[in-house]
């Protein structure tokens, strides 16, 4: 797997632009939404390094740069939309139980069912882990690494799914997504 676009920044890194590390993280990657071209891009299509669109049922959604980030239109009669955000190498290198992955995101959507879905790939297996998609749409999800097999968290790929159910006609307006690794609390 390639490494995405974005913003990527490690704890060793000096450089000063975007957004800080959040305390005690190691690795952080903004999406990097700005880079996303006007389209209605068929199911699996890259919108950016790193993102992807899938969809089923249903016209195929627009996709546009606005309001401070992306705007995406799901076609009438669709039974779900998903962005696939994808982990660079770094963000899996050295993954252990001691660490949680975060999700800082601020979208506005309209669909009666919205999930955030990380998927951890080792060989021929998928750990999924689902978490609700905060009800404002603005916050942050987690995804604790505790609980999963010893073996996932030596994957060879992962990505994180923004999963929308039967998406209302409505843009979904996506300003912020950006991924960090921290060290989970010990006690």
């Amino acid at each position: 797997m390639t490494r995405p676009g974005g913003v990527f920044r490690r704890a060793a890194s000096r450089r000063p632009e975007g957004p800080p590390l959040p305390h005690g993280a190691d690795w952080l990657w903004q999406v990097p939404l700005a880079e996303v071209a006007a389209a209605r891009p068929a199911s699996g299509m890259t919108l950016a390094p790193g993102l992807r669109l899938f969809f089923e049922g249903g016209d195929a959604p627009e996709v546009a740069p606005g309001d401070g980030g992306l705007a995406v239109t799901p076609g009438a009669g669709l039974a779900y939309l998903s962005l696939a955000i994808d982990l660079a190498p770094e963000a899996l290198r050295g993954l252990s139980r001691d660490h949680l992955l975060r999700l800082d995101l601020s979208v506005r959507v309209t669909a009666p069912r919205s999930t955030v879905r990380l998927n951890l790939r080792h060989g021929p297996n998928v750990e999924q882990v689902v978490e609700a998609l905060p009800e404002s749409g603005d916050g942050a999800v987690e995804f604790d690494m505790w609980p999963l097999p010893a073996m996932v968290l030596q994957a060879d790929a992962g990505w994180i799914d923004l999963i929308l159910e039967r998406p209302a006609p409505g843009p979904l307006l996506i300003r912020e997504l950006t991924l960090s690794r921290l060290p989970r609390a010990r006690f």
